[in-house]
């Protein structure tokens, strides 16, 4: 992706060429550019543009090789997954969120998060830790036992997501082929989920979640640290809202 940017057109630019150039920023290493969080957004904005220039060649690709696309909308078996974030998407979310315009769906979105909070306790968080430090075994574990749980990700309405123009990057990268059966959380072994992708959209995707974790850093973060999306765009909520405004669920809308 980086080999793909053009010349920076100012300090922005710069940014995300020098944690694209630099792996070590998605890992340990944090940027020296002190980064503030709606700097992020238009970062974020062009990310997700460039994404789905990536992803349609995906349903060609799949249609050559005699597969279908099998995810569409009243399809929500993934919703059940730990969707994990980092601070820039979830503050990204909760600006779109204090959009007037998003006024409504504000209202029915925060006590289905913070039900979900309630449900899950520390479990998603911990699963999550695991993912920072790099063990991969105990966070996949817990991340399945999360999933066998079927606690339907706070977002989606009636089989839709309802933050599709600003879901974040690990609710865009999947493609399920031919048919999602096989989506569903098992206990014990079974068939897998199959996926279409192809060398150049993998490539992408890596060179993606690097810039995410980079971006973290920037921030002022872990840069490997995610957080699930229900807690964190709550927080970015709170962080955003003046005390004297309130934010609450209490609404006809609920």
């Amino acid at each position: 992706m980086a080999a793909d940017l053009p010349e920076p057109a100012n300090d922005l630019d710069e940014l995300v060429r020098d944690l694209l150039a630099e792996p070590a920023y998605a890992q340990t290493r944090r940027h020296p550019r002190k980064t503030q969080p709606d700097e992020v957004i238009p970062i974020l904005e062009d990310l997700y543009a460039a994404h789905d220039q990536a992803a349609r060649h995906l349903p060609v690709l799949a249609e050559k090789m005699g597969h279908s696309i099998a995810c569409f909308k009243g399809c929500s078996e993934c919703c059940n997954e730990l969707v994990a974030v980092t601070h820039g998407e979830a503050h990204t979310i909760a600006r779109w969120l204090l959009e007037p315009a998003q006024d409504a769906l504000r209202a029915r979105f925060l006590p289905r998060a913070r039900a979900w909070v309630d449900a899950t306790g520390a479990s998603a968080t911990r699963a999550l830790d695991h993912l920072e430090v790099g063990n991969q075994e105990t966070y996949l574990r817990l991340r399945k036992e999360h999933a066998l749980q079927r606690l339907m990700c706070p977002v989606n309405e009636e089989g839709a997501c309802t933050f599709y123009p600003v879901r974040p990057l690990i609710c865009r990268l999947p493609y399920i082929v031919d048919t999602s059966e096989h989506c569903a959380p098992r206990p014990e072994g079974g068939a897998q989920a199959q996926q279409i992708s192809f060398p150049a959209y993998e490539q992408f995707a890596d060179r993606a979640r690097q810039l995410l974790s980079g971006l973290q850093g920037a921030l002022g973060r872990e840069p490997r640290e995610r957080l699930p999306l229900a807690r964190a765009v709550l927080e970015a909520l709170d962080a955003l809202t003046p005390a004297d405004v309130v934010v609450d669920s209490d609404s006809d809308e609920a």
